[in-house]
């Protein structure tokens, strides 16, 4: 099964870069996770009849300047690259579009694959390519593959952002994929910028340079210890904080006798997912148990499954 993605404007194809470096990086390993390594190559890769792995994506923007840079970038890997026709620039993106998203270039990723996963369209929604073109290349694919998973990957701008009318472009992609996809994954940028100066001590971020959302897919979970993650990420959810620091310890679900009591108790928030997938050398020091907890979930889901 593979997934296609299509890496809009200049943050999508930005950060898709950054994405399909760590794949490879991480499915590279080898050793005894041969089987993991060879799952993930073809589901994220095309292994060409010269051994080369190109991934499974379309590059689409206004201007070939990021995606040449993306091109070279991806060459001097010397482990992956992407495909020479899998590119949508300027004119030709509203010119070829068309209800495969891309074009033809959409149409030969998709029928490469022997069994299509889903999609995953990746963009900013600030304004420009990411926001315009991009919702409506994601209403194309929705048309072309209307049984298809579709994830939208969304880079939320900065507050303090250079595009003045972004937050209307913002909240109308929004409410466009919101009706579009199955699953809308959001990264802030305020918040992924905290996380990578506070936290992971990377001095130089700029949006220039490269994307937070870069610096985060390479510093990540790998240093936090999963028997104190998983206790930290339940509070993080329970108390809608985005962030390790600052967590409100304060806040917890009702017990017992609250809720049979109708007592008032602290607003917090609860969780719909039912899969958690740990991994990692420490991976049975997990503290999993604690997200087993009937009140951290909706009514109607069932709990989490380890």
């Amino acid at each position: 099964m593979s997934v296609v993605t299509v890496q809009l404007g200049q943050c999508g194809n930005q950060v898709g870069l950054e994405l399909f470096d760590v794949i490879s990086n991480d499915a590279g390993e080898g050793g005894h996770r041969k089987t993991y390594s060879t799952a993930s190559h073809e589901r994220f890769f095309h292994q060409t009849t010269n051994g080369e792995f190109e991934a499974r994506a379309v590059l689409i923007d206004m201007e070939p300047k990021v995606i040449n840079h993306s091109m070279t970038k991806a060459v001097r890997s010397g482990k992956w690259r992407y495909g020479e026709k899998s590119i949508s620039v300027k004119s030709r993106v509203l010119a070829t579009t068309g209800p495969m998203g891309g074009g033809g270039a959409g149409r030969r990723e998709v029928e490469r694959c022997d069994r299509l996963a889903g999609l995953m369209p990746i963009m900013s929604v600030a304004g420009g390519t990411g926001s315009g073109v991009g919702t409506f290349v994601t209403q194309c694919l929705r048309d072309s593959f209307p049984k298809s998973f579709m994830l939208n990957h969304l880079t939320w701008p900065y507050g303090t952002g250079e595009v003045i009318v972004q937050n209307y472009n913002s909240v109308l992609t929004l409410s466009k994929l919101y009706r579009l996809s199955d699953a809308i994954l959001v990264h802030e940028n305020d918040t992924v910028h905290r996380i990578c100066s506070q936290l992971l001590n990377i001095k130089h971020i700029t949006s220039a340079t490269r994307n937070p959302l870069g610096e985060l897919f390479i510093y990540s979970l790998q240093h936090f210890r999963l028997a104190r993650a998983t206790k930290h990420l339940r509070q993080m959810l329970v108390s809608n904080t985005k962030m390790e620091e600052g967590i409100d310890w304060q806040v917890r679900p009702p017990s017992d006798y609250e809720r049979t009591r109708g007592l008032p108790t602290h607003n917090f928030n609860r969780s719909l997912a039912n899969l958690l997938i740990v991994r990692g050398k420490d991976v049975y020091s997990a503290e999993t148990v604690v997200l087993k907890n009937l009140h951290f979930i909706l009514p109607g889901c069932h709990p989490v499954k380890l």
